[in-house]
């Protein structure tokens, strides 16, 4: 309605991921399971526009707010996320990235609760923490440790972390950027946790 061409594919061409309640799947296909109170949501894609795509993630909680665990999953995301995103500039490597991610997830005490499941896309450079976008949402080059591109003026990626554990979900988040002259701009502005939402996708009161 606001000018895209087509939601972005994930699994399945024309629909944007979304996962609830299978916490130990990335990007699952649609299955006939109706949204469950407490079910932990994760919707993952963006729109295509003039053949441009985005590529984002973000998270909520069906009918009730988000458990204990959750919520200090979903502060240490941010936190990582924020971190990563102020180190890009014109210049930056990929790999000085991951290094700045890998010691934001340390201070957080989450980098052994980090899910790798992107790492079948960057098998033979390690644990990849974002990509480029243009016509495809994920695209060289892929920011892993050993990837040694160098970030330019106006180039196109998303950061993505998901952190959390198997027994309750994780809090994945993903946004996307344009490198500037002097740092980087959020082109996916918002909460990355939307709070609670009821079965009809209302706001809990």
């Amino acid at each position: 309605k606001r000018g895209a061409d087509s939601p972005l594919n994930t699994c399945s061409f024309g629909y944007m991921g979304v996962n609830g309640g299978r916490l130990s799947q990335m990007n699952p296909v649609a299955v006939e399971r109706p949204l469950e109170r407490g079910d932990l949501l994760r919707l993952d894609g963006g729109c295509v526009y003039r053949n441009y795509a985005a590529d984002i993630s973000r998270n909520t909680v069906i009918g009730s707010p988000p458990s204990e665990e959750i919520r200090l999953a979903c502060e240490a995301c941010d936190e990582v996320m924020n971190t990563t995103i102020a180190a890009i500039r014109p210049g930056v490597t990929s790999a000085e990235l991951c290094r700045i991610s890998v010691e934001a997830m340390k201070k957080t005490g989450f980098d052994e609760k980090r899910r790798f499941t992107m790492d079948r896309i960057s098998a033979k450079a390690g644990s990849m923490i974002g990509h480029a976008i243009g016509f495809a949402k994920h695209e060289d080059p892929f920011i892993t440790p050993t990837d040694q591109t160098v970030w330019e003026t106006n180039m196109t990626g998303a950061v993505e972390f998901g952190l959390g554990e198997p027994q309750y979900g994780y809090a994945d988040f993903e946004d996307n950027f344009v490198v500037t002259g002097d740092g980087c701009e959020v082109m996916s502005p918002g909460p990355r946790f939307v709070m609670s939402v009821s079965a009809g996708g209302r706001p809990l009161q």
